[in-house]
């Protein structure tokens, strides 16, 4: 299975509801921990910068901005959970979706089984903190090609390496989070930065949620049109601090410009910002509700 293009996985792991959640197990670790949404949204936008920097002599290839979905098949549980790869529109049922297995192969190893033609062995290396894997020559057919994977997963982060396998050329890995969800409000008056201070003019939306991956959605009026002006959020690492801050953004939708941005730090539970005629908040949501945006 490769993380490209608009195909859909299903991942057939043993259902992580089948051991007790305290269970230490490698098998239950790694679904545990591929369970949510999954984003390279900094990384696409780490690349879009570097383009840009004429002082930059060598670039990595570059990777496309893909999500990745991985949750149980069915509701209750008892079902492999589903892996849906690529960029996924909605929460329905995936489409065209992959099988995988997660079985234990010895002390601190994992084998994943994507269908039955491909399979590749995860290590624990306790020093990272993360599993460490990739498909054997061979071992390993997606759609009819032979390819060759390799892969790294700690907890909150993925990375994934998928090409030929009789490949020589330089490739990037994708490197993707897991999506945090947050609820919030936003209320503002519909004249926008220039509006009066006592303008009755406002709209209010009283319940929403945005992921913390680059996320953005259009601010709508009271009578349900668009207003001129989106919110961005997503975790960032700025490069003249080389340090990770959560960003909450008001963005002018014509020009794609900020017109205020506040930050904290990308495990913070609350953010908001108040500009006098536009106010909103963001409070993060519990764990066990972050998965899929539900």
């Amino acid at each position: 299975m490769r993380l490209i293009g608009p195909a859909v996985l299903l991942w057939t792991a043993a259902s992580a509801s089948a051991q007790p959640a305290t269970d230490p197990s490698d098998v239950a670790r790694v679904q545990a921990w591929l369970a949510g949404e999954w984003n390279n949204h900094e990384q696409v936008w780490q690349q879009r910068i570097d383009a840009a920097n004429p002082k930059l002599t060598e670039r990595a290839p570059a990777v496309a901005h893909r999500q990745a979905v991985v949750r149980p098949a069915a509701p209750d549980g008892t079902q492999p959970l589903a892996w849906h790869a690529g960029v996924v529109h909605g929460r329905g049922a995936a489409q065209g979706a992959t099988n995988l297995r997660a079985v234990a192969a010895g002390p601190g190893a994992v084998t994943l089984h994507l269908e039955a033609t491909c399979s590749l062995t995860l290590r624990w290396d306790p020093a990272a903190r993360s599993y460490q894997g990739s498909s054997e020559p061979g071992r390993c057919t997606i759609a009819g090609d032979k390819r060759q994977v390799q892969t790294t997963l700690a907890s909150g982060l993925w990375q994934w390496l998928d090409r030929a396998e009789a490949a020589s050329e330089p490739a990037t890995p994708l490197r993707l989070r897991r999506q945090r969800y947050y609820e919030g409000w936003v209320w503002f008056r519909n004249a926008g930065p220039g509006a009066a201070s006592d303008d009755k003019d406002t709209s209010f939306t009283a319940r929403f949620a945005l992921h913390n991956e680059g996320q953005r959605m259009v601010l709508l009026r009271k009578d349900g049109s668009e207003s001129p002006w989106e919110l961005e959020f997503a975790v960032l690492t700025y490069q003249n601090t080389r340090r990770a801050i959560l960003k909450f953004g008001l963005v002018d939708r014509a020009t794609g410009k900020s017109l205020a941005y506040t930050w904290a730090h990308p495990e913070s539970p609350n953010i908001g910002m108040n500009l006098g005629w536009f106010q909103s908040g963001l409070t993060l949501r519990p764990e066990g509700q972050n998965l899929y945006g539900d």
